[in-house]
């Protein structure tokens, strides 16, 4: 790489210097090298120091969606320089070579500084839009004080509000951002989405004998070969199902960049059968995932991969370390915002039994508003910003309040199954 070194090394310079002005705007047709060089024979030392340099220009403007986005671009065209060089026949190129080290470690430092610039990107669009929370706040505080002029029962009020705090866990979008969003998409990206589901699926049972999976009509599963036993309950009882949520956000706004991202996920999902199935063998655990089964769905639900277990609550932060580091590979990026990454759900023939996790905390926080705004009369002076900042708070904050709590009351109760 060392033809086009001390040219890159000027430009970041100069770009660094440019940016400390906050009106300065990178080109959009900023490119680190020649498309048009070809010749690529030679790996060196030296070019590690190119990384570093890229990181530290990073780091000065680390929070810059737009910069991030020109560091995920090139960051692409580097790692496509080192595939060229090792692909070309006049690198003396091998697995044990010296070449292949100093490869290993510019495409790690490449990786890393891919993944930060990735981060700056999707974290802050994770999780619901502010819309969305400012709709749900409008709609609780108007529903508690139809309850103070008694326009409407309590336990009425309360089953609508735990509805609208239910709809802001698992929705991304109000209804107008939905629209907006899935216009960019037609027939012929859901085909396409639906075909490589199902082709991903036939390779999931043929990798995996015995392994199961169900197109539902909302969500698309996968079961692990003994599935079946880890199912067997008496009707009334109760079992508790561990959950690790993961969801998507693109790192492009293109719709076209994102419809590719998303089918590089699909893509990779028979490639995540075969961990979790290795890691159930290990955990003796019947570890099974779920996706959106539509593209309109899964561009607006908060929970774009879920997967269940069993054994212990614990395996769930292994199990998300090793969901996020094989996605990475593919480039698909995972984030969660507001909300907890790990739940549970308890799972009963009896439906009335039945309990899933966004469920638990949705009754969680309505109780609390009525404590706290209705019963109060509090409801009729706050504000939609003051609550949407106290549903952002109290969502964050009660799983480890009141989640507990709520498991160990139904892990306590008679007839309940602990799949220990």
């Amino acid at each position: 790489m060392a033809f086009f070194r001390r040219e890159l090394e000027d430009e970041i310079a100069y770009f660094r210097r440019k940016l400390a002005d906050p009106e300065y705007v990178v080109p959009q047709n900023w490119r680190w090298w020649d498309d048009r060089e070809k010749k690529l024979e030679h790996i060196e030392e030296v070019d590690l120091g190119i990384i570093r340099l890229l990181r530290l220009f990073h780091n000065d403007f680390g929070q810059n969606e737009s910069l991030s986005r020109h560091v995920i671009d090139q960051c692409r065209k580097l790692n496509e320089l080192l595939d060229r060089m090792i692909s070309h026949p006049n690198v003396p190129y091998s697995d044990m070579s010296r070449e292949a080290q100093i490869v290993a470690r510019l495409k790690e430092d490449i990786n890393q500084l891919l993944e930060r610039a990735a981060h700056v990107i999707v974290q802050p669009r994770a999780g619901s839009s502010d819309a969305k929370f400012v709709q749900c706040a409008n709609n609780m505080i108007e529903t508690g004080k139809k309850v103070i002029r008694n326009q409407v029962s309590s336990d009425n009020a309360h089953s609508s509000i735990k509805d609208e705090i239910y709809s802001l866990l698992t929705q991304r979008k109000t209804r107008d951002e939905y629209d907006k969003l899935t216009k960019a998409y037609d027939g012929t990206q859901q085909d396409l989405y639906e075909q490589r589901l199902r082709e991903a699926a036939i390779k999931m049972k043929k990798m995996i004998p015995g392994s199961s999976v169900d197109f539902g009509g909302y969500w698309f599963s996968y079961f692990p070969p003994n599935m079946a036993e880890r199912r067997k309950s008496r009707y009334g009882e109760v079992y508790v199902n561990f959950k690790q949520y993961f969801s998507f956000v693109p790192t492009s706004k293109n719709s076209e960049e994102i419809f590719m991202e998303i089918l590089r996920f699909i893509d990779a999902l028979p490639g995540l059968a075969g961990i979790v199935y290795e890691l159930g063998r290990q955990e003796n655990d019947a570890i099974s995932f779920k996706i959106p089964e539509d593209l309109s769905i899964f561009l607006n639900h908060n929970d774009s991969l879920v997967i269940h277990f069993y054994s212990r609550q614990d395996l769930g932060k292994v199990i998300e370390g090793m969901v996020k580091n094989f996605f990475k590979k593919h480039e698909v990026y995972f984030t969660r915002k507001g909300r907890a990454g790990s739940g549970f759900d308890f799972k009963s023939d009896d439906p009335s039994l039945g309990a899933s996790h966004s469920q638990i905390i949705a009754k969680i926080v309505a109780d609390y508003f009525f404590q706290q705004y209705v019963m109060t009369r509090r409801v009729e002076t706050v504000t939609a910003p003051e609550m949407v900042r106290w549903l952002k708070a109290i969502i964050a904050d009660v799983n480890p309040l009141e989640l507990r709590e709520a498991y160990m009351r139904y892990m306590n109760r008679p007839g309940v199954l602990a799949h220990r």
